[in-house]
């Protein structure tokens, strides 16, 4: 697969107003994300991770700096996973997916299509006519993986996507998650506080300071994909994530 939408940060700025002034959250972030790699940035609670992300996105607009994607944002399509499942109760799963193919243009004869394959992926076909109030909470957080598949994303963007559910089944989510990754090779980029999911998912930790928010360090993570979670190899990484945190290991 021809990779070719890499993501260049430079000097991100982003402030919030408070009752005094102003609070510098972001203060001159600057990044290059590999075609195809698995990034993820760690740092302090409030430290300005999901502004970050969002701003990436293009949902949050910088006060500084610049993000380019190439060939440019409009050739890519980026795919979204939250926290929590952002799912319109009224509609079936098929429905959510098929909602989120009419927003970005899909022709109507290719959402069934798009939607059997996604469903698929997240190991979700036998729920497609059913509502989210239904489903578990893992199930609904699946929907919303899959909502990001059926677009075929480029880039996929996660903010903690994992942190609600048991661990059980955020580790199977993981796992499938990471086999989808490394048979399309998108450009990946988490948002966690979970040191051993970094240390699980990633070709890079991106290591954030406490606000006013700079990049602290970058750990490399050498090792082919698939991991196992709880491999020497994958322990080792988890604690040179901990020890570029600051954190005695």
């Amino acid at each position: 697969m021809t990779r070719r939408h890499p993501i260049r940060l430079d000097g991100i700025e982003k402030s919030y107003p408070t009752e005094g002034g102003s609070l510098r959250v972001l203060d001159g972030i600057s990044l290059d994300i590999r075609d195809g790699e698995f990034l993820s940035i760690v740092g302090p609670s409030g430290c300005g991770k999901s502004t970050l992300l969002n701003i990436i996105a293009d949902w949050i607009a910088p006060d500084a700096g610049t993000v380019e994607i190439t060939p440019s944002r409009s050739d890519v399509q980026i795919g979204v996973v939250f926290q929590e499942p952002t799912l319109l109760d009224w509609r079936t799963v098929r429905q959510n997916l098929a909602f989120a193919l009419r927003g970005l243009g899909v022709p109507e004869a290719a959402h069934d299509r798009e939607t059997r394959a996604a469903l698929e992926l997240v190991g979700l076909s036998e729920s497609a006519n059913q509502y989210p109030p239904t489903l578990s909470g893992g199930m609904r957080q699946r929907v919303n993986f899959a909502r990001a598949f059926c677009v075929g994303p480029d880039v996929l963007l996660m903010d903690e996507p994992f942190s609600s559910l048991d661990e059980l089944t955020a580790r199977a989510l993981r796992e499938r998650v990471v086999d989808i990754w490394d048979d399309e090779r998108f450009t990946a980029v988490l948002v966690t506080h979970d040191i051993a999911e970094a240390a699980y998912f990633s070709d890079r930790v991106v290591v954030l300071s406490d606000t006013p928010t700079v990049i602290e360090k970058t750990v490399d993570i050498e090792g082919d994909q698939p991991r196992e979670p709880q491999s020497e190899e994958t322990l080792e990484h988890e604690r040179r994530i901990l020890e570029a945190l600051g954190v005695p290991t």
